[in-house]
């Protein structure tokens, strides 16, 4: 049998074992907590729906979801072939001292396009760090999508706004989905358990969880300090596409939110031109209304008609500026942290790349001494070189499967970008051409 082949049996063996021992148990007459397997329970989904309170009565839901992904699933939340995942409803809960908010998750199981089985939970935060801790040390040679930054203690206080709580429902509801759409992680046991199980069934997971996931990660025997002498070529080139990828979105972000500053800074300016047009109207008005000849009664008109228009640019202005930030800035800042994802599971696998070298030429400045010791290197070299190989595949296929989804999702970004610009623009010009006809009309 070949190293991966046998590396693979035993893997699968090792982590079957695990999951009978440590995961699967709390599946066991464990409910999740709300479950709905027929139509005919529709009526109690709907009458917990309807008692979650939300974040605020402001809160646009609707406006949160257009600005998920896939588009081409009208934004109902994760879609792939067998399952549709939702976050939604912001929730701010208090527990003694601590305040935090929650989110509902809605997953729905599909066979052969016939829902089979729903789940409703709802989760903190640091439920989701818990998930990606976990999958982060189960999978290290794959690519477990970024979550959405943590708030800083000085904006603390400042958690309680629409755009705070919006962005963190777009970046949970797409870790989620990235999840989902990886055939691996997709049917892992602890990403199950986190969408199905009761809150008291997840605790106990994660109490279980902590314990074990020092010892889960494959690399956590190896140095800190290493130098890969023969590393293969086709891991070069992604560390260099990769880093380059970054460096670029950086600029390109920063850039991005230097355009940002000056088009608030020339918002506030159009609006208040808007402002003084309307002023200047309002004199206009008032100087007729004394005046006995109304020898410029279609001056007022005339000023309105610019001032409506003007108003109309800046609506133009504050909506265009709204896209830029969340068509734009902030899934380049999401692919930043992806590739900084893969950089590191890059360095994790140069690190076992330098493990194995190490261990080879150990075992060959010991290859002539037939010893216990040579014999025990042989063993720990084959096994560093079976894991090489798996991590190897590993990180291939899932850099296949990112580089396919990233080049699909930056298109689509700069296509929306692309639209959204002479949509404006569009607009612009028709607003100006409608008022250029008005104020002719004016004249006669």
């Amino acid at each position: 049998m070949d190293p991966l082949s046998r590396a693979l049996e035993e893997e699968e063996q090792e982590q079957q074992v695990k999951n009978d021992e440590d995961i699967d148990q709390f599946f066991k007459d464990k409910q999740p907590i709300t479950r709905i397997q027929n139509k005919s329970d529709n009526k109690h989904l709907n009458a917990m729906k309807t008692s979650s309170v939300s974040f605020d009565e402001e809160f646009n839901e609707r406006e949160c979801e257009d600005y998920l992904l896939n588009d081409n699933h009208n934004h109902n939340g994760i879609d792939n072939e067998n399952l549709h995942i939702r976050v939604s409803e912001p929730k701010k809960q208090k527990t003694g001292l601590d305040t935090y908010y929650t989110y509902l998750i809605t997953s729905n199981q599909y066979n052969d396009s016939v829902k089979v089985e729903e789940y409703i939970v709802r989760r903190r935060y640091n439920d989701f760090v818990w998930l990606k801790t976990i999958l982060d040390n189960k999978y290290p040679f794959n690519i477990i999508p970024p979550l959405p930054s943590k708030h800083s203690l000085t904006k603390k206080l400042q958690t309680d706004n629409m755009d705070f709580i919006r962005k963190r429902i777009i970046g949970l509801q797409n870790f989620l989905q990235r999840l989902a759409d990886n055939p691996i992680i997709s049917i892992d046991n602890s990403f199950q358990l986190f969408l199905s199980s009761d809150d008291q069934t997840l605790k106990s997971a994660q109490g279980l969880a902590i314990n074990n996931v020092s010892s889960s990660s494959s690399t956590s025997s190896m140095s800190n300090v290493f130098q890969v002498k023969n590393k293969p070529l086709e891991f070069v080139k992604i560390e260099t596409y990769t880093q380059q990828l970054n460096d670029n979105l950086r600029k390109l972000e920063r850039l991005a939110k230097k355009l940002e500053y000056d088009n608030k800074l020339l918002y506030d300016e159009q609006q208040q031109y808007s402002t003084i047009l309307k002023q200047w109207m309002e004199i206009e008005k008032h100087n007729n209304d004394d005046d006995d000849d109304n020898r410029n009664s279609t001056m007022p008109n005339m000023i309105q008609i610019v001032a409506d228009s003007q108003q109309s640019i800046v609506d133009n202005q504050l909506d265009l500026s709204k896209t830029i930030t969340t068509k734009f800035i902030e899934p380049i800042n999401e692919y930043i942290l992806f590739t900084n994802v893969v950089n590191d599971i890059l360095k994790r696998r140069d690190q076992l790349n330098a493990n194995y070298e190490t261990m080879n030429e150990m075992k060959h400045e010991k290859q002539k001494q037939v010893t216990q010791t040579s014999n025990q290197l042989n063993i720990n070299c084959e096994h560093l070189y079976d894991q090489l190989t798996i991590a190897n595949e590993t990180i291939k296929a899932d850099i296949q499967r990112w580089n396919e989804r990233k080049d699909k999702e930056l298109i689509d970004l700069l296509r929306t970008m692309a639209i959204k610009k002479i949509d404006f623009y569009q607009a612009s010009l028709n607003t100006w051409e409608h008022a250029a006809n008005a104020l002719f009309q004016q004249r006669k």
